[in-house]
């Protein structure tokens, strides 16, 4: 389970620290209204913090047995992963 938290942390502060610091950085550099280049650069990594939520699923199924085998029950399949592989 450590591993699974490692995981989900380090992609979460991947995702998030570049935005805050990008964020923290334009308000101290520039005045409203912004140029074209930040309010896009702020849109993509807006997009890539959104991500981390999309990640945390693939991560969670592919190092949690029990949350492998919900995945695997809500798409229809009958066959599980036994836990003491």
């Amino acid at each position: 389970m450590a591993t699974v938290i490692g995981w989900v942390l380090g992609i979460y502060l991947t995702c998030y620290v570049p935005l805050t610091t990008y964020d923290l950085i334009i308000t101290l550099v520039y005045e409203a209204p912004f140029p074209f280049g930040v309010l896009l650069g702020n849109r993509i990594l807006n997009v890539v913090y959104k991500m981390q939520c999309f990640l945390n699923v693939f991560i969670y199924g592919w190092k949690n047995i029990m949350f492998r085998n919900a995945y695997l029950k809500m798409l229809g399949k009958n066959n599980t992963v036994d836990p003491n592989i």
